[in-house]
């Protein structure tokens, strides 16, 4: 109860600080309110510019929803989720497409080489995060995300 207090206390202080909302929704989460958790992290996305903590928040926000039984929203994260996979990978396209059009062959390969570390990498923390967060659920949808996409 402590630590929620001193959250509280610092929203009223700065209330556009993601940071704080992030750490109440967590506890949140953790105190098995997570209709209030996801209002929080709902909150937080919409302010937060940073990709890596989006995606993140995407992740605390799946979670919730599963929490509370509501499937089709944590499918719409995990969605939302993977669309930030897809975007990062088009990075790499337009720079390979760059590098090639500049008759530098061998950065390209490097981009390419990047681009497929990146998906490896990618897959490899997603099954870890869904097995991790979803349990059994976890398994089931781990099965059909990447046997479709990858």
């Amino acid at each position: 109860k402590a630590a929620l207090t001193d959250l509280n206390k610092a929203i009223k202080l700065d209330p556009i600080i993601t940071t704080s909302y992030v750490k109440r929704g967590d506890l949140y989460l953790t105190l098995g309110q997570s209709e209030k958790a996801i209002n929080d992290f709902s909150f937080a996305l919409e302010f937060e510019t940073d990709v890596q903590k989006r995606e993140g928040l995407l992740q605390y926000r799946a979670t919730a929803y599963l929490a509370v039984g509501d499937f089709s929203s944590f499918l719409l994260q995990i969605k939302e989720l993977s669309k930030n996979v897809d975007n990062t990978l088009q990075a790499y396209d337009v720079a390979i497409r760059q590098q090639l059009s500049r008759n530098n062959p061998k950065e390209a390969l490097n981009q390419y080489k990047a681009s497929q570390l990146f998906l490896i990498k990618k897959k490899a923390s997603r099954q870890k995060l869904i097995f991790r967060r979803f349990g059994n659920h976890g398994k089931l949808l781990n099965q059909n995300m990447f046997q479709k996409k990858i």
